[in-house]
């Protein structure tokens, strides 16, 4: 007994180690420096301000989609708020400490938590806690998870991935549980941890449709896990379904609006890649030019900011997988989730993050043969590995370590903030690049008429249109549409002609890349960037290397 109890806090110690060295390899980017909260990030941390401050996040913001505001509920899932203010309440009660202190230390800690469900994974899979350890380390470092949970990355994966990876660590064990009881049991926590996912991060409905296809993959494959899946099936599904209703983000029209249109969007950047020629939807031309909405390509799995040398392990898991005669259910599993993940990233580069813990998982593999095959082959496979984990590591500190674009706002963009706040009313609403909006809501309290809620059809049909008016020749169209909207100044940037484009049509794009800034002469566009002494409409009142801001007149 005291030798168990032994072991037993030597795995418990190994863990702190391991967690404690992934916390530190993500706080490395605010060592020494300060971290600034930009795009989606400088949203996340006024909502976590708000709820601090008043219990919750406002019913609407105003300072969102101008005049009528935004219902956040309806859109977005606000458990990350509330989590984080309670972590900064806590912290509080040891040492006073800032918000943005805290939210680093918060992003940090939860997304090394990574370690914990993806070691019990394994463990499930392999039956080895050598394999366990290395793949579970391995899913806490591999670049294209680590650089979405660094300290800077205030999103909703770096708390919701860990979350997810533990609802399907207890989804396996429902199916290879030895009595219906703990069938049972273990069904209820997979929806639990699920549900608990979707109150922060929409993204977790991905693993309930992989969930469906692992039932239908049963249904027609496996006849002697018909009563467990039935078991399995009516909980995890009928839970789901019933609960999805009552998590902020998934009411009403809502579901449709934000996800109904990626299927639609993915298909057209497929054919357009391949030259099937086609005019994009509205939502599509955003899609296109966001780039972690960007598909994927091979070479970009063995990069430093995706795998790293680690896809070898990806590779090798699906050749040993085709080769064996038998496998179990959780490996069968394990490749179903795999499969759905990586075909997924090829089309939405942002899905690596899921795919990072999936394929650190298949490393398992590739240490299963390195101990099991002949002592001529054990040293060179085991060589092997060591160099790969090795260049994935180093491809991750250098990832961390080098600065990057996340963590400051840029020079010229923070200067044009700076005179929003000094030349600008209190009450003055700011028509923004679709990608500056948050910021400008967040760092000069003055809303704006577009942001980076791409989920609202409203917030796409403006971007659009705004657009399609800058590649216009006539600027009273541009000042109609601050009135319409109450814009009273404009944030011109001056780098950003080629997303333009693309959001006004494939024809404005198009000629964009074959005349460059030439296609651009005589538009609006054109003279708020490069002659606003010519504006008739617009007073001009600064500039810089990227911006120039403007009042309506």
């Amino acid at each position: 007994m005291f030798k168990k109890i032994g072991k037993i806090i030597l795995l418990l110690i190994a863990a702190i180690i391991i967690c404690s060295v992934l916390f530190y390899l993500r706080m490395i980017p605010a060592i020494g420096d300060t971290v600034e909260f930009i795009y989606d990030q400088a949203f996340n941390y006024r909502m976590t301000a708000e709820v601090i401050e008043n219990g919750d996040v406002p019913k609407i913001d105003h300072l969102s989609t101008y005049p009528e505001g935004k219902e956040i509920k309806a859109f977005l899932p606000t458990g990350m708020y509330h989590i984080c203010a309670l972590f900064w309440k806590v912290l509080n009660r040891f040492t006073e400490i800032p918000l943005s202190r805290a939210i680093l230390l918060f992003c940090s800690f939860f997304g090394s938590l990574i370690f914990v469900p993806v070691y019990f994974l394994s463990y499930e899979i392999y039956r080895n806690k050598t394999i366990a350890f290395t793949t579970a380390f391995l899913a806490g470092i591999i670049p294209a998870y680590l650089q979405r949970t660094s300290c800077y990355w205030y999103r909703y994966e770096v708390f919701g991935t860990p979350l997810i990876f533990t609802s399907l660590l207890f989804f396996i064990k429902a199916f290879i549980a030895q009595t219906e009881k703990k069938t049972i049991l273990y069904s209820i926590l997979s929806v639990a941890f699920l549900i608990a996912t979707l109150f922060i991060w929409r993204l977790g409905v991905l693993f309930l449709i992989v969930y469906i296809i692992v039932f239908l993959f049963i249904w027609l494959k496996e006849k002697k896990f018909q009563r467990k899946w039935r078991i399995i099936f009516f909980i995890v599904l009928g839970l789901s379904f019933l609960l999805i209703w009552f998590t902020p983000g998934f009411t009403g029209n809502n579901v449709v609006n934000n996800y109904g249109s990626f299927p639609g969007a993915a298909a057209q950047i497929i054919k357009h890649d391949i030259g099937i020629k086609q005019d994009f939807t509205e939502f599509t031309r955003v899609v296109y030019t966001t780039t972690e909405l960007r598909r994927a390509t091979l070479p970009d799995m063995f990069s430093a900011k995706y795998f790293s040398f680690s896809f070898i392990f990806v590779l090798f898991y699906f050749f040993a997988y085709f080769r064996k005669k038998t496998r179990t259910m959780q490996e069968k599993i394990l490749f179903i989730f795999l499969s759905f993940f990586l075909a997924l990233t090829f089309i939405f580069s942002r899905n690596k993050l899921l795919l990072g813990p999936l394929a650190a998982l298949t490393l398992g593999e590739g240490m299963t043969f390195a101990f099991k095959t002949n002592k001529r082959l054990k040293g060179i496979a085991i060589l092997l590995i060591i160099i790969m984990l090795a260049k994935t590591g180093y491809d991750s500190y250098t990832l961390v370590t080098t600065r990057q674009p996340h963590t400051k706002i840029r020079p010229n963009f923070k200067d044009a903030l700076a005179v929003i706040n000094e030349k600008t009313p209190k009450d003055a609403v700011i028509l923004c690049f679709w990608s500056d909006g948050y910021p400008v809501q967040t760092y000069c309290n003055r809303p704006t008429i577009v942001d980076g809620l791409l989920e609202s059809p409203e917030i796409i049909r403006r971007i659009v249109e705004v657009s399609e008016i800058f590649y216009s020749y006539n600027e009273d169209n541009l000042w109609a549409f601050c009135k319409k909207y109450g814009a009273t100044h404009v944030l011109m940037p001056k780098n950003k002609k080629q997303a333009t484009a693309d959001f006004a049509g494939s024809k404005y794009a198009e000629r964009y890349l074959q005349e460059g800034v030439a296609a651009t002469n005589g538009t609006v566009l054109y003279k708020l960037i490069f002659t606003p002494e010519e504006s008739n409409k617009f007073d001009y009142l600064y500039g810089n290397g990227e911006y120039n801001l403007y009042r309506v007149k």
